[in-house]
């Protein structure tokens, strides 16, 4: 092909500290992926209780969908990053920061909704 007039074709050149094209890419293993999921949903449930908090505070100033789904979506993507970042050593701390989450969720849940109307005191 380069020895046609007028055609050209760059120069193939290789760095000898790029990898290799055939290497196969990195597996990442059940735990590495655990922790991402557990990133994903701590992270998610931090920013949309952040969120609703700033709402609370600011009050009808506040844009509440747009800032719950922002609230949402920055805190997943900050806490895989987080989890990629750690590895699989981060399983024990964000299993228990998701589990601090649920409960605190919970207890918000009930404290928002209130008893049962059928139970009388």
């Amino acid at each position: 092909m380069r020895d046609r007039p007028g055609c050209y074709a760059p120069p193939v050149t290789t760095d000898p500290t790029d990898p290799p094209r055939d290497a196969a890419p990195e597996l990442r293993t059940p735990a590495q992926r655990a922790a991402t999921v557990l990133g994903w949903f701590s992270g998610a449930s931090l920013g949309l209780m952040a969120s609703v908090g700033i709402g609370a505070w600011l009050g009808s100033a506040y844009p509440m969908v747009i800032g719950n789904f922002a609230g949402v979506v920055l805190g997943a993507f900050g806490g895989m990053g987080l989890a990629d970042r750690w590895g699989a050593r981060s399983i024990k701390p964000l299993a228990f920061l998701t589990g601090v989450l649920m409960l605190v969720a919970l207890m918000l849940t009930l404290t928002v909704m209130g008893a049962p109307a059928d139970v009388r005191q």
